[in-house]
Parts: structure tokens; C-alpha cells; sequence
């Protein structure tokens, strides 16, 4: 009889503790990027200033206090050549919270890109406490185009050159 006692004495032991571990985690909000947002494509041409932004929205059903963003790196379609996840960054330094279903922007910063290519990675957004589960993934895309260099062939020195650039009209 003790025995079932002790035995019966566990199992109510189990069911009383798993909904205080259930009540004390917390669920993590749905993060969602607004349409047309994701996935994130820059274009942009290398030059003097080698920092691309753009923008990104997000909005939640319920406020979420803070989010945290992440990058991986961004690796080149060859796999020769990566952007350091270190180069990609939040334009802000403020901390990026969400009102309930207020759509929000933030932007995204890429710098010291060197070489052209196209370059794949992921953006992240979690909120603390979730460990590695983000509550969004954003896949990011970079098409960065070199600037054309025109040099002088010998004996063309009389040859009037002009450069028409085509790209951004």
C-alpha cells in the first residue's frame, strides 16, 4: 500500500511540476516581416562609399520589448569571397521593439564590401531568452556590381571616350 501511495505520490509529484515549467517559460511572439520586405535584395555599385542600406519592416500581434538582430556571413555565389557577419548591422544603435500591430522599419547596413558579386545570408531578429531560435529569418541577397575602368590604348590619343552608364536609368 506504501508503495502505490509512493508510486501514485510521484506521478501527482510530475503533474503538479510540469505546468509550473510550462507557466515559467516564456512563448515567444510571432515576429513577421511585412510583404514585399523579405527576401532582402540590395543592389549596389562599389565606389567611394562602399556602405549599402536598406529597409526592412516588422510588426508582431503583441508588443515584444526587444529584439536582438544577427547576421551570418554573407558568402559569395563562387564561395571565394564572404562579408564578415561584423559588416552587416542595424543603422541604429536603439534598442528595436514593436508595438502590437504597428508595422515598424529598421535598416540594414552593409559596409566595407570590396570585390562585386552576388552574396547570400540570413538575417535574424530573436528576442532574449530564446537561445539560437530566432523569431524571424530573413534570407539576404547582395548583387554588387564593379565600376567599368576605361584606360587609353596607345596611340589613341586623339580618340575622344565617353562613358554612358545604363544601370540606373
Amino acid at each position: 500500500m506504501c508503495q502505490n501511495f509512493h508510486l501514485h505520490g510521484h506521478r501527482l509529484l510530475i503533474v503538479c511540476v510540469i505546468p509550473l515549467i510550462l507557466a515559467g517559460t516564456s512563448v515567444a511572439s510571432e515576429v513577421q516581416v511585412l510583404p514585399g520586405d523579405a527576401p532582402v535584395k540590395m543592389r549596389a555599385r562599389i565606389g567611394d562609399d562602399t556602405t549599402f542600406v536598406k529597409r526592412l519592416g516588422l510588426m508582431a500581434s503583441v508588443a515584444v520589448p526587444e529584439l536582438i538582430f544577427r547576421s551570418t556571413d554573407l558568402v559569395r555565389t563562387d564561395g571565394k569571397e564572404q562579408i564578415g557577419r561584423q559588416q552587416v548591422a542595424l543603422t541604429s544603435t536603439v534598442k528595436v521593439d514593436l508595438d502590437p500591430n504597428t508595422p515598424k522599419d529598421v535598416e540594414i547596413k552593409i559596409t566595407g564590401v570590396k570585390l562585386p558579386g552576388t552574396y547570400n545570408g540570413t538575417l535574424s531578429f530573436s528576442q532574449p531568452g530564446q537561445g539560437l531560435n530566432a523569431s524571424v529569418y530573413v534570407p539576404i541577397e547582395l548583387i554588387v556590381e564593379g565600376v567599368p575602368k576605361l584606360t587609353q590604348r596607345k596611340g589613341s590619343e586623339a580618340v575622344r571616350i565617353q562613358l554612358f552608364d545604363c544601370s540606373h536609368v
